[in-house]
This record gives structure tokens, C-alpha cells and sequence, in this order.
């Protein structure tokens, strides 16, 4: 496959649906009409994209990531970019980046640099949804909050007008860290 390829995590059916439910309660599938990103290619970013010369190095990185499972918990949407068609909507969370994203991040981008590939990205606590908006979200919408435990990742190679992903590996995560007991 010629496209790039990115390290990411897409959020399983039972947590789509009631992602999908916010963006309607709040108008938001209506307003990108067909902008909208298909709800299984929303995702949690795990990488910069990488030439499909380098796939034989991602993959032995993506096969030693070492991380526990963790929890993201989604309680709003909100937007960058101010050009209409090019506006990026995205689920995140407010407050701290999870502990366990940090890991998962931190641990990819070792694993890509012993592979020699340079990985410099920083990636916040958040689903992507939408590319080509046209409307800004201003300020952020509050939802209730929908919480999803990260439990595997994956590479993908990226292809097609409009994006998709398709799953080239995907590696689970260690169960959860347990609390420390006193």
C-alpha cells in the first residue's frame, strides 16, 4: 500500500454510539452534513504520519510498545482552524492528559526512534471527528461525559478523498495498572 501510515487508537461501537448520540443532541451532525467524518475513522492520534517507505520499521515499533490499558473520559467538542472547510472538530476531555496516554505516547515514540524514525508530535486527550468543518465551535460545547478505556492500538495506512483508515496491525494493551493498595 502506497499511502501514509500513522500509529493511532479508534474507539470501539459501544463507545461511538453515544458519541455519535452527543454530536446529534447538540446539533453537530447536522451542521457538518457531509464534512463529517465517519464515525470509524474517528480516532485518538498516536503518531505524525510516516511514508509507507517506513512500514517494515513502524511495524517492529508498534510490535515492542509496552503500556497499560487506560481510560479517556470525553466531555466535550471543540474546534481549531478558522477557515471554513479546513476547521478540525475533535471530542476531548478537559484537564490533564490521562497518565496512560502519556505512557502510550511517550512509549511510541521510543519505539519509533529505535526504528531511527523521527516521531517529534505532542497529542492531547482527544477524537478526532471532523477535518473540513465550516463552523468553529466557539467556545468549547459541554456534553456529559462518555468514558472509554483505550485497550489496543493500531497502525494504519491512510487512503482515499475522503480519509480512511485502514488497519495494517493492531496490538492489544496490558490490562490496567490497579490502584496502589495502603
Amino acid at each position: 500500500m502506497l499511502g501514509d501510515y500513522i500509529f493511532m487508537t479508534r474507539p470501539p461501537p459501544c463507545v461511538l454510539d453515544p458519541m455519535h448520540a452527543a454530536m446529534a443532541a447538540c446539533g453537530l451532525v447536522n451542521l457538518a452534513g457531509a464534512n463529517l467524518f465517519a464515525p470509524e475513522n474517528w480516532h485518538q492520534s498516536l503518531s505524525d504520519r510516516h511514508n509507507s517507505s517506513r512500514r517494515e520499521a513502524l511495524l517492529r515499533a508498534g510490535a515492542r510498545v509496552q503500556a497499560a490499558a487506560f481510560p479517556i473520559v470525553l466531555n466535550r467538542f471543540r474546534s481549531s482552524g478558522v477557515d471554513p472547510g479546513h476547521i478540525h472538530w475533535e471530542m476531548t476531555s478537559r484537564g490533564a492528559k490521562p497518565q496512560g496516554l502519556v505512557d502510550l505516547l511517550d512509549n511510541v515514540r521510543l519505539n519509533l526512534g529505535l526504528e531511527g524514525v523521527h516521531d517529534p508530535s505532542g497529542h492531547t486527550a482527544h477524537v478526532t471527528i471532523c477535518y473540513r468543518a465550516f463552523e468553529v465551535l466557539s467556545p468549547s460545547i459541554p456534553i456529559v461525559p462518555i468514558t472509554w478505556t483505550v485497550d489496543a492500538f493500531e497502525l494504519v495506512v491512510v487512503e482515499g478523498s475522503p480519509y480512511r483508515y485502514t488497519t495494517i496491525e493492531r496490538w492489544p494493551l496490558a490490562p490496567p495498572r490497579q490502584a496502589a493498595l495502603l
